[in-house]
C-alpha cells in the first residue's frame, strides 16, 4: 500500500512540475470586435502623439548667458545676469555639440509645470 501511494504523490508531483515548465506563450486569437478596439487605441495613442508634438513646438523665451557646465547627463547649469540657472533636457549631448564650458550661448526654453526649466535650443553666440 505505500509504494502504491509513494508512486502516486511521485507522479502528481512530476506531473505539476512539468505543467509548470510549459514555455508556449501562445496569443490569444482576437475575437470578433477587439480589431475595433485595437485601432481605436492606435488611433488615441497618434492623437496623444501629435499633442506632444504640438507641446514641443511652443515658442519658449529665449536669452542669453555663459555656458557653465553640465550637471548630470541631463541638465546643465548656465549664467544668465549673473544667476545660475538649471536647466534641463533629455537629449543634453546632442544639443551641447560644438559647446565648451565658457561659451556665450542664446538659449531657448519654456519652464515646465514643475519649474523645470525645459530646453528647447541651444547655439553658440558668434563673437
Amino acid at each position: 500500500m505505500k509504494n502504491i501511494l509513494t508512486i502516486i504523490l511521485m507522479c502528481t508531483m512530476v506531473l505539476a512540475i512539468t505543467v509548470g515548465c510549459n514555455t508556449n506563450e501562445q496569443q490569444p486569437e482576437p475575437i470578433d470586435g477587439n480589431e475595433d478596439i485595437i485601432e481605436n487605441e492606435e488611433i488615441e495613442q497618434v492623437e496623444e502623439d501629435e499633442e506632444i508634438e504640438e507641446i514641443e513646438q511652443v515658442e519658449g523665451i529665449t536669452e542669453k548667458g555663459t555656458y557653465v557646465g553640465q550637471i548630470d547627463p541631463t541638465s546643465i547649469e548656465v549664467m544668465i545676469e549673473g544667476e545660475p540657472r538649471a536647466f534641463m533636457n533629455y537629449e543634453m549631448s546632442q544639443l551641447l555639440e560644438g559647446i565648451e564650458e565658457g561659451d556665450e550661448i542664446e538659449i531657448n526654453y519654456i519652464e515646465g509645470e514643475n519649474g523645470q526649466l525645459m530646453i528647447q535650443s541651444i547655439k553658440k553666440v558668434q563673437e
